[in-house]
């Protein structure tokens, strides 16, 4: 880390100083009736060490992160601005933010919202979760270097029906959201992903949301580039079409949820080769849940099957990154432990989750989890379907890909 960067890290954490300054100081402009207040976080993470290559040589590893948040609202609209330096991440791709002599900081994220009653605009970068995110999940995680936010504009509105059309307690809620993004893979040797999308959301509910019944469309292009020959540029590009549909039942001590997703794909284009090839690809995710005062159960089932192929096959149709399904096994929040993590694979793999959370003992809590899963099919050296399965997952044959965990904790307070 250089004095270049230690002055723009400063620079950035003083610019939200600022604004916080700003609000208490009362220099935004604002009277009793329009009231103006700001909240903001900072985050700074430096580590340096070293490691070792295969040769044994020393390798220097280096990692400086800066991330400035801030909020402002006034009435019903809020602002979000980050800033954002990564130089370089300790995780996936380094973001190069600009802040030199006499220049403003160059936002990662920006958005202005607007929120009264039931309706819920935004635009500039818009995350969205639709169901279980079998068809739309944008999300951040910085620890899984994963970033599906895009650029663009995200609506919702919800409309209580009245009981003198419908005695149901009913109500409907209508989202819609579409934009573009460019998606980084967390396999950072793959390329990265031009995604345009849009996507709208219906749900209905009954006996005061004891019942919900959802359905979604997404649409979707993809494309991606890599250098060819003699300085050509070749491209692969497809469109997606994808319903889903999922029903959600809360009674009292039991809930049930059940998703299904249908993906259909076409691709027009591969290293710029014009081509007319087609996929369906599906994926279902169920859960069962029960609780009172002493045990809490969970079971989680899924059937993941986007594009079921050889491992050593194309990966063309594989799933949209705008989609992210539950992972059904546990996250773990420990060190140890989330150094060896199950690398889902989303678009071949069925399994289940049972969960077991007991507060019957005064002062303890038992936390049991079990977790199994397998890929659906086993196949030989030269990519041939040897074996399959469709509704369990293998775990004695080592070609279905088997992982299974067991795991309990228990805490004293």
């Amino acid at each position: 880390m250089n004095e270049r960067d230690v002055k723009r890290a400063f620079q950035a954490s003083l610019f939200l100083f600022y604004i916080l300054l700003c609000n208490s100081g009362k220099c935004l402009a604002q009277n009793s009736e329009n009231d103006v207040h700001a909240t903001g976080s900072n985050f700074l993470r430096y580590g340096s060490g070293s490691t070792q290559d295969a040769a044994n040589n020393a390798l220097s590893k280096q990692y400086f992160e800066e991330i400035a948040d801030t909020r402002i609202f006034f009435d019903n609209f809020q602002l979000g601005l980050r800033y954002e330096m990564d130089d370089p991440s300790e995780v996936g791709r380094s973001y190069p933010a600009t802040l030199g002599e006499g220049q403003g900081p160059e936002f990662r994220r920006r958005w202005l919202a607007y929120k009264k009653d039931d309706v819920d605009v935004q635009a500039g970068d818009v995350s969205a979760l639709f169901g279980r995110g079998l068809a739309i999940n944008l999300f951040e995680s910085r620890p899984l270097n994963y970033d599906t936010w895009i650029d663009g504009v995200f609506g919702k509105g919800v409309y209580k029906i009245p009981n003198e059309l419908l005695a149901l307690d009913a109500s409907v809620k209508v989202q819609a959201i579409g934009g573009q993004e460019t998606y980084y893979p967390v396999d950072t040797t793959q390329l990265p992903m031009n995604i345009s999308a849009r996507s709208v959301n219906t749900e209905f509910g009954f006996f005061k949301k004891k019942l919900l019944l959802g359905a979604t469309f997404v649409q979707a292009w993809t494309s991606t580039s890599q250098s060819g020959p003699f300085n050509s540029t070749l491209v692969t590009s497809r469109q997606v079409n994808e319903p889903d549909f999922y029903a959600d039942v809360n009674a009292g001590q039991f809930e049930g949820f059940l998703e299904w997703t249908e993906d259909r794909t076409r691709a027009n284009q591969l290293n710029s080769q014009s081509v007319d090839s087609s996929h369906i690809g599906h994926a279902g995710y169920a859960s069962l849940s029960y609780s009172n005062s002493v045990v809490g159960l969970t079971f989680d089932y899924k059937n993941y099957s986007y594009f079921i192929h050889n491992p050593d096959g194309t990966t063309l149709f594989s799933k949209l990154p705008i989609s992210s399904p539950p992972e059904v096994y546990k996250d773990f929040t420990f060190t140890e432990i989330t150094r060896t993590t199950h690398a889902v694979n989303f678009d071949d793999e069925l399994g289940y989750q049972l969960e077991a959370n007991i507060t019957a003992i005064p002062q303890f809590v038992i936390d049991l989890d079990a977790t199994a899963s397998s890929t659906h099919n086993k196949y030989d050296a030269n990519g041939n379907i040897v074996a399959s399965t469709s509704s369990l997952p293998k775990l004695s044959d080592q070609g279905f890909y088997p992982f299974w965990e067991a795991y309990a904790e228990a805490e004293w307070d």
